[in-house]
């Protein structure tokens, strides 16, 4: 899903009718996007294994897929005294792995069944600290599965008949080039520290694995008020 609102693209440098590959997998917008070579022509898709000699072509736009996973920030105050446990507003789809809780002094917390200092313990939606995290101030960034509801509230009715145009015409949206907020990004990056941009499997964009290196740099991480990854990018 991309933040239409908050993102800027040269619409010179987009292609509204990039051919999209016949084998492509269901694509949501923000995905990343790479080029296969089909029938003669260097068409557009996600890859489930994304190499370093793979060619990232841009971000895909206005493919009208509801998304099947969002990106939430929050920030909540762990309480003064025991329990130190917080409740998310949504169920993380992994929260022993791709959930990020860092508090207002930058620290990270690490997860760990036994929840030590600087670490975390999750069961569904409540993540446990112990008394060193007592009062602190901490972000949480993960992925979750959105509810049918949230789905409508933020996407809207999708497509009538449930067909995309580009499942008649075989195109996409494909952005060149821009300031892109999309949320189709590693909830577990610590994208504060501007690392590298990598294309991930299926997609998604990260800041490691053997995928190729998005040119570009992280414009805005991911927040409370909004849970989009900018970046600002240029593909070849």
């Amino acid at each position: 899903m991309i933040s239409v609102s908050r993102s800027r693209w040269v619409g010179i440098d987009s292609w509204a009718g990039q051919p999209l590959y016949s084998l492509a997998p269901a694509v949501e917008e923000g995905m990343a996007l790479c080029g296969v070579m089909e029938a003669g022509l260097f068409k557009s898709t996600i890859l489930a294994a994304p190499g370093g000699t793979d060619i990232f072509q841009g971000l895909a736009y206005n493919y009208y897929t509801a998304p099947a996973t969002l990106v939430n920030v929050e920030t909540i105050t762990v309480p003064s005294g025991t329990p130190y446990t917080v409740t998310l507003t949504n169920l993380p789809i992994a929260g022993t792995t791709d959930l990020l809780a860092k508090d207002s002094t930058g620290q990270v917390y690490a997860f760990n069944a036994l929840h030590a200092a600087n670490q975390y313990a999750v069961t569904g939606s409540v993540v446990t600290f112990d008394a060193s995290a007592a009062g602190k101030v901490v972000t949480f960034t993960y992925s979750y599965a959105p509810t049918v509801q949230q789905v409508q509230y933020l996407f809207g009715d999708g497509v009538a008949g449930h067909t995309t145009a580009a499942a008649v015409t075989g195109t996409i949206g494909l952005i060149r080039r821009g300031l892109v907020y999309t949320s189709n990004f590693d909830p577990v990056v610590d994208w504060a520290t501007n690392p590298a941009i990598k294309v991930l499997p299926n997609g998604i964009i990260g800041s490691s694995g053997s995928g190729p290196t998005i040119p570009g740099y992280v414009y805005e991480v991911p927040s409370a008020d909004s849970p989009f990854l900018g970046i600002n990018f240029s593909a070849a």
